[in-house]
């Protein structure tokens, strides 16, 4: 084994590591919710609350300023009409965490 190779393996293992460890610790995926409130929290930032279907205590989600027109025009969509949304967003951390995408599941007939 040469001194490159004692020198590259360690390397490239840890860069493997850190890839996959973030990877690991975002859990974004898209979840069917219901919009309990859409709107300006108490920081002025504009948030959507979530609730799903199974757990018990809602969530708020902070819009990027980039996406707010259109994220808080669907929020308040689905909420007038009382339809359901899916929602890109990482359930698995506290309120404040940011929403990535939002999409309204259409009524069914």
């Amino acid at each position: 084994m040469s001194v490159l190779d004692k020198a590259l393996k360690p390397l490239l293992a840890s860069c493997l590591f850190a890839m996959t460890t973030g990877n690991a610790t975002a859990a974004y995926a898209w979840y069917n919710c219901t919009v309990v409130r859409a709107g300006q929290n108490a920081g002025g930032a504009y948030e959507i609350v979530l609730k799903r279907s199974g757990v018990t205590q809602p969530k708020a989600f902070v819009i990027p300023a980039e996406q707010t027109d259109r994220l808080m025009a669907l929020a308040l969509t689905a909420v007038g009409a009382n339809l359901p949304v899916r929602a890109y967003v990482d359930w698995s951390w506290q309120d404040g965490k940011s929403i990535n995408g939002l999409q309204a599941i259409g009524a069914t007939q």
